[in-house]
């Protein structure tokens, strides 16, 4: 057991927990958590910094265990951020996009095979 990693993925999940795809969405969960009593909105605080840290924790196991290079993955991380800016630079390309990324949503819908066994 490595405490430093234990460490490290808590202060991920408290960073991640202040960045800026997050913020916008606190308040309203919050404030839809009052209904349940003054001590909800720690408790929905306390899950989003456990489930942060949990899922920090359990990716950096899977990179490590999986032998992927932290830079490579960076890289493409990068790569993806550059292609993503690009496409909502384009009415074009991003309405391309919308409709691919909604062709995926439809083939999510089929419903399961039914085995008659």
């Amino acid at each position: 057991m490595d405490i430093v990693k234990y460490l490290q993925a808590f202060i991920e999940g408290m960073a991640l927990i202040v960045s800026p795809c997050i913020l916008p969405v606190l308040p309203l969960i919050l404030t839809s958590s009052v209904e349940g009593g003054k001590q909800r909105p720690y408790g929905v605080i306390i899950g989003f910094i456990l489930a942060f840290c949990l899922v920090a924790l359990f990716s950096r196991q899977l990179v490590t265990s999986l032998g992927i290079d932290i830079e490579w993955l960076q890289w493409i991380s990068y790569a993806l951020l550059f292609l993503f800016g690009l496409i909502l630079l384009s009415t074009r390309l991003s309405e391309w996009f919308s409709d691919l990324t909604q062709r995926f949503s439809v083939l999510s819908q089929i419903p399961p095979l039914e085995c008659n066994a």
